[in-house]
């Protein structure tokens, strides 16, 4: 059967057409959201399945750095390392690649964007930073939910998880073999809820309103004799308000009871990606004391090809030298 060009045409544009519509067909209105503000980091907001909301952060398949971005990595991994310390980055999975199953965005492929992600970890540890075997977490399927439906930050479980592919990687590279074990223990000590940043952002913008997502709040404490020498922290955690924010997911908690050694968090709330890492390395603390770990946790859409970044950290590294 032959078709005439008009027809091939038509057909090639309706096919375009229904692809384009995807993301849109989703939106949660037809109000503009306003590129200012916070309401700048929510461009693309969209509905996904069972009250899941989506933004264009959550939905790239593309990552990490330019060329400059990786060799500033390396700068930074080579001046810790002639410290004596080792620098282990978490750059998080996107709730994208983490739950596709929510995801209603036809445009989006999960394949791609899983593949791609595999490839920067793989790129970041070329470079020579030490990197979590994060793609396990990017199968989708998820038994608990990592992330919440309706906010930017991940679930106790996310935390969790990323603890263990913490603890799995440290093992594997022998980072803290000369550090004395200790002993914790984590317990559930309440319910909390949040609100979310998408539902907030939906409501201002469009009048929505979402339910507030409940979630346990975990406590980890160690099994100390009172009378013994407590140690400095060997291993340092520095990141954003998924490690020490207004809700407490116990990120700090769950890595000492999988590293079973004490942890001093010096994450940022509010911070983006870059604030704790320059104000730890520019500190007394750092100075005097280089630990033997530092633990950087930072969302994977991140791109890190800032060079004023660069810039800052190796300065603060060099005046502290």
């Amino acid at each position: 059967m032959r078709l005439n060009n008009s027809l091939v045409c038509g057909l090639f544009v309706l096919s375009l057409s229904a692809a384009s519509k995807s993301a849109a067909d989703n939106s949660i209105c037809d109000a503009v959201i306003p590129n200012e503000g916070y309401l700048k980091s929510f461009q693309g907001l969209q509905r996904g399945n069972d009250q899941w909301l989506f933004r264009n952060h959550d939905l790239i398949d593309s990552f990490g750095p330019n060329r400059a971005g990786y060799n500033g990595l390396r700068a930074i991994q080579q001046n810790l390392a002639e410290r004596g310390t080792t620098l282990m980055i978490v750059p998080l999975p996107t709730r994208g690649i983490v739950h596709p199953e929510y995801v209603l965005d036809e445009s989006f492929s999960h394949k791609q964007a899983a593949k791609n992600y595999y490839l920067y970890l793989n790129r970041l540890r070329r470079v020579g930073l030490v990197v979590p075997p994060l793609d396990k977490l990017t199968t989708g399927g998820q038994e608990i939910p990592l992330f919440f439906a309706r906010d930017h930050h991940w679930t106790p479980a996310g935390a969790a998880a990323t603890a263990r592919l913490v603890q799995e990687e440290v093992a594997k590279a022998q980072l803290l073999q000369d550090i004395p074990a200790l002993n914790f223990s984590t317990i559930e000590v309440e319910q909390d809820s949040t609100t979310g940043s998408y539902s907030r952002a939906a409501t201002e913008v469009c009048g929505t309103e979402y339910q507030e997502e409940s979630f346990p709040v975990y406590y980890t404490e160690a099994e100390l004799d009172l009378f013994a020498e407590v140690a400095e922290p060997e291993v340092v955690l520095v990141g954003t308000s998924n490690s020490n924010g207004v809700k407490h997911f116990n990120f700090d908690g769950f890595l000492r009871k999988e590293l079973g050694v004490d942890v001093l968090n010096v994450a940022t709330s509010g911070g983006g990606f870059d604030e704790s890492l320059i104000t730890y390395l520019g500190s007394e603390s750092f100075k005097q004391n280089p630990p033997k770990l530092i633990i950087w946790e930072v969302p994977g859409y991140y791109s890190l090809s800032q060079p004023a970044f660069y810039e800052t950290v190796l300065g603060q590294l060099e005046k502290n030298s």
